[in-house]
């Protein structure tokens, strides 16, 4: 493997475990405060590594087994890596939309629970904006916007027109 092959092995492992502390992260709010975001987390879980072209149901168990402790982290991230097919084609605004609505999902189910979630979906913003080739400088620049979508009812279309001009 090259020099540059294994930077991409690790920039992607990279961005796997820092999905799935946040995954954990939200998991363990919500237990904390008594919410019930299941559904909500198992969504968001399934439309950000279907651009990895890992279906939900073939990681789903090994998920709920890191969210419990029973499966580490490294463990987590090296079954996803090796289920991950990083050159699939994804539609842009198709996937992009999914996982930002997602993500809007956790949002309004939080809404009156005091569960502060904003920074915990970042790393799920940022595997997404990866796989949609967007820059981690062009993720920074937008998050004012995306804040404004998550919490203060931007509409979608005007997120994605700022998206598509940082892309």
């Amino acid at each position: 493997m090259t020099g540059r092959e294994q930077y991409k092995v690790s920039e992607r492992k990279l961005l796997l475990r820092e999905f799935f502390e946040s995954v954990r992260k939200l998991h363990a709010k919500a237990e904390e405060n008594g919410a019930n975001l299941v559904t909500e987390l198992k969504l968001v879980e399934e439309v950000a590594l279907s651009g990895l072209g890992v279906e939900h149901d073939s990681i789903a168990t090994t998920i709920d087994d890191f969210v419990s402790g029973a499966t580490t982290l490294e463990e987590i991230v090296d079954s996803t890596y090796e289920l991950s097919d990083w050159s699939t084609p994804i539609d842009f605004d198709s996937y992009l939309v999914s996982v930002l609505e997602a993500i809007k999902t956790l949002f309004v189910k939080t809404e009156g629970s005091h569960i502060e979630i904003l920074f915990d979906v970042q790393e799920i913003e940022a595997l997404a904006f990866y796989l949609a080739d967007i820059s981690v400088a062009s993720h920074d620049r937008l998050d004012g916007k995306l804040a404004d979508y998550y919490e203060r009812g931007m509409p979608l279309n005007e997120l994605m027109n700022a998206i598509k001009g940082e892309a």
